[in-house]
């Protein structure tokens, strides 16, 4: 193979290259042209064996996709060398890797079975890229608060059929994507803060109604909106908020848009600073305990005691 490329090598440079202009027609040939043909036939059969070893740690999926991409750009090369007025190397090349490309990149993988949305590794994958480019953007998460509910009164199959009617329902009101970005939570990107407003006006009169086994169920929401990097610079921070409000953020019924500021970014490091502290003091003794003394008026004398435990912490 090393003696192969040399003369490969030698020929491409010491070889002569013959032109032809015609009428509307300019192409190359000749021995440095035909050099270059054989070199890619080589090539190709290498890749070909080498891709189809048994012993290639290549999923089945991707050697197809190699297989028909590298099929593709020999067809073409095949074409062009019986028409050497047909100039299709480049489109040839760029179809190839283009095909190889979108093969490897599965949209599949990136499609939700259970709402039809882009799932979370899609969201990851947006969230992160948005974030490490510092670009502005916003994001609208519709948290529904019940979904637990929902799963033990009606099951997990008729629970995420709820989840489904919520995201067409908003998919008709924007052309924006909509990811399933947590197991009950629905998450919209927007480039501009303009777009919002119309946005959440759509968004409270839509009717989030659905009929399940003779049972209609009206979703509790809350609608989250936060400007990012401005209170969120890396795609762990998105995490946090949204997960923090998911799980510890309470709101009345009447309220449904909650607008992420200082202050609710202040109570979530407030919650993870006593978090840690409280994980700390369980790994390194840091907690002691009281005996508070229950008196027994009846009997009169201490009839037990309450333990009350103290965090060291100074």
């Amino acid at each position: 193979v090393a003696e192969s490329r040399h003369r490969t090598t030698i020929m491409v440079i010491f070889a002569p290259l013959y032109y032809h202009i015609g009428y509307g027609a300019k192409y190359s040939y000749g021995p440095m042209a035909n050099t270059v043909y054989v070199s890619v036939a080589i090539y190709v059969s290498l890749i070909f064996i080498r891709i189809n070893r048994k012993n290639a740690n290549l999923a089945r999926e991707k050697k197809r996709s190699i297989n028909l991409g590298v099929s593709i750009w020999v067809t073409i090369a095949i074409y062009q060398f019986i028409h050497p007025t047909a100039l299709m190397s480049s489109l040839s090349v760029m179809l190839m890797v283009l095909f190889i490309y979108l093969s490897f990149e599965n949209p599949k993988e990136y499609f939700d079975v259970e709402t039809g949305k882009l799932n979370r590794r899609a969201f990851h994958l947006v969230t992160e890229e948005l974030t490490e480019s510092k670009r502005a953007f916003f994001m609208v998460s519709i948290i529904f608060r019940d979904m637990d509910n929902i799963q033990n009164l009606l099951g997990h199959t008729e629970a995420y059929d709820t989840l489904h009617k919520m995201s067409d329902l908003v998919n008709d009101i924007t052309r924006s994507r909509i990811y399933h970005s947590r197991s009950d939570t629905l998450s919209i990107m927007f480039s501009k803060k303009e777009k919002i407003g119309k946005f959440l006006e759509k968004l409270q009169q839509l009717n989030f109604e659905y009929n399940a086994k003779d049972i209609i169920i009206h979703p509790k929401y809350l609608i989250l909106v936060m400007e990012c990097p401005k209170y969120a610079e890396t795609s762990d921070n998105v995490y946090k908020v949204v997960d923090y409000v998911r799980n510890e953020y309470h709101m009345e019924d009447k309220e449904k848009i909650l607008y992420v500021g200082e202050k609710l970014i202040n109570q979530i490091v407030y919650y993870e600073t006593v978090e840690k502290m409280i994980e700390e003091a369980v790994l390194n003794d840091g907690f002691e305990v009281y005996y508070q003394p229950i008196y027994d008026v009846k009997r009169k004398k201490i009839a037990s005691a309450e333990a009350l435990v103290r965090l060291k912490d100074t």
